[in-house]
């Protein structure tokens, strides 16, 4: 017979199964919501959005959260009406529908960490209220009833309870069957592995090897069925981006249209929720900055909607995203005359011979902004180098191309995954680290080069090129007493840093690994410039190099060092 405790466990389990469903039923309504503004799928669109506000008040009812099932309920009014009456839809109808569904997820993922947080909802609550009394008197015949959604302010969830982490993720039953299938694989190998009777004989070890092969080959397969199961399409970071522009458009008054493909390409899970600030940023910087207002663009000779184009593919084991605007460009002459202004040009800079690279990559210097006055949104390179960084936080890279009069773009490149790692295995010392392989453009020994000192640097020449030499073991901290001299059996990994390359001298390369990346335990987290760790196939242990966090911290720089050999002024001394 069941006890009290069973019960009350039987009840906290359907707490948990009703807040994973809504959760998922609330994230899709956001797409329904986009659809608000098609009039051909405004009936479809209202019809789920309906479906999505009565599952969630019923359920909510069911388990107990008696504030979460009265805000749904005030909706399902809302909606009912505008389900008799679509064309009733206005935009600031459909915020308010955006807002009450963001205020719901905001909720759920509160209730998700402490069911007894309050919700303070009264003012939206009021919105809707406002809004349901003003449509109901637009159905009798009466006038619009003038609202203006209380942007930016939702609702608030009591100790912050809304920013929590999502630590699960809805896997399609069939990667699990297949992953299972694969596990009772390696069962059964690993029983005929172990049988001693072959394993002592010469003449099985034909049968050895093939079990062997096998083995590997299941393992990989295991592996790739695993990550497929971390894996989600864009979709739903490219949702957030359509409903800012769509936001932005009527708050700057700038009719804007975004076209979107690529959206049901699949990212890392971890990545894509690492993705979502960037996007965000870059997309309110094409809004507020990029696109000109209306008379700007008639003049101009551009249609009145500006167009936005957002797009990814796969390609080479990274995803590529694109975000173009048709706004006005950036002034290259705008962007030199601010880093002049602020410093940010070594003295003696050849600015006519910067390429577009340079020149735009000086956007993504801390501070840096070609904005005449200040917006409470953004300016065209305020916050980009915070963009920058986050991107690199992932292995990713970001880029631009602009042309005044006709847009930008603004292209970025991440892995697929942030779980498995291609790297160059190297020695440092008596230390093993792990090179990202992306990063590599050549690699040699050091008697094949050409060493020289400038004053407390180390340049070698590559290709003609002037470049930093970085030495690893002073760079992580593994000299002795002193810097050990460069021996000629040394290696030189040349690497790319931003638009230019510097070089790391190192003591032997052990091999390509395509490795699984560990996360380092709370007392490593500080190890400058180590983005995880790895477990070779020999069982030891390797440190994953963050290679643009080692060019920073050491101050690599390409400053000047194209015609170093050539200054006849500058001592150079060939070591």
């Amino acid at each position: 017979m069941p006890t009290e405790s069973d019960d009350k466990a039987f009840f906290e389990e359907l707490k948990r199964e009703f807040l994973s469903e809504a959760s998922f039923l609330l994230e899709q309504c956001d797409e329904s919501c986009l659809k608000l503004d098609d009039e051909g799928l405004r009936q479809e669109a209202l019809d789920e959005i309906f479906r999505v506000f009565h599952s969630v008040k019923g359920g909510a009812a069911a388990v107990g959260f008696e504030d979460l099932s009265r805000f749904a309920h005030s909706v399902e009014n809302c909606l009912g009406i505008l389900r008799k009456s679509p064309d009733l839809i206005s935009p600031n109808v459909t915020t308010i529908l955006f807002q009450s569904n963001d205020a719901l997820k905001a909720r759920i993922e509160a209730l998700k960490n402490n069911p007894e947080s309050r919700w303070d909802i009264a003012d939206l609550s009021e919105d809707v209220r406002r809004t349901t009394e003003g449509l109901e008197s637009q159905l009798q015949g009466g006038a619009p009833v003038p609202l203006e959604p209380r942007l930016g302010k939702v609702s608030r969830n009591s100790d912050d309870q809304g920013k929590t982490q999502k630590n699960t993720v809805r896997v399609d039953t069939k990667y699990i069957d297949t992953v299972l299938d694969l596990i009772g694989e390696l069962v059964v190998i690993k029983s005929q592995l172990l049988h001693s009777n072959f394993l002592v004989q010469d003449s099985s070890r034909l049968k050895l090897d093939g079990l062997l092969s096998l083995f590997d080959k299941t393992v990989r397969d295991l592996q790739d069925r695993a990550l497929r199961m971390r894996m989600t399409p864009l979709k739903s970071a490219f949702m957030k981006a359509q409903r800012q522009v769509r936001e932005l458009s009527q708050k700057l008054e700038k009719p804007a249209n975004i076209e979107i493909t690529g959206e049901a390409t699949e990212i890392d899970r971890d990545l894509i929720e690492q993705l979502s600030d960037p996007l965000v940023h870059l997309i309110r910087n094409a809004m507020d900055h990029g696109i000109e207002g209306k008379d700007e663009r008639q003049q101009a000779g551009k249609p009145e909607q500006a167009t936005i184009k957002l797009s990814a593919q796969q390609a080479r084991g990274r995803i590529v995203i694109e975000i173009v605007d048709d706004g006005r460009g950036i002034s290259r002459e705008k962007v030199l005359a601010s880093a002049e202004k602020k410093g940010l040009l070594p003295p003696g800079t050849d600015l006519k011979n910067m390429s577009d690279g340079e020149v735009f990559g000086l956007l993504f210097k801390p501070g840096f902004s070609t904005a005449e006055k200040v917006s409470d949104l953004s300016g065209r390179g305020v916050g980009l180098d915070v963009v920058k960084s986050n991107l690199e936080k992932i292995k990713g890279t970001i880029e631009i191309e602009s042309t005044v009069g006709k847009g930008t773009t603004f292209r970025f490149s991440i892995p697929l995954t942030a779980a498995i790692f291609d790297g160059m295995v190297v020695m440092v010392g008596q230390s093993h680290f792990i090179l990202p392989l992306d990063k590599i453009d050549e690699i040699s020994q050091l008697r094949k080069m050409k060493l020289y000192s400038a004053g407390e640097r180390k340049v070698v020449d590559f290709r003609g090129e002037m470049i930093d030499v970085v030495c690893m073991q002073e760079a992580f901290g593994l000299l002795g007493r002193a810097e050990p001299a460069p021996s000629e059996s040394d290696v030189i990994v040349v690497l790319h840093f931003m638009d230019y390359r510097y070089a790391v001298r190192l003591q032997s390369i052990i091999g390509q690994a395509q490795v699984v990346v560990k996360s380092l335990g709370e007392q490593f987290q500080k190890i400058p410039d180590i983005s995880g760790a790895a477990v070779l196939g020999d069982g030891k242990i390797a440190l994953i190099v963050d290679s643009d966090g080692v060019a920073r911290r050491m101050g690599v720089s390409n400053s000047g060092f194209g015609s170093l050999a050539r200054n006849s002024e500058t001592r150079v001394a060939n070591l």
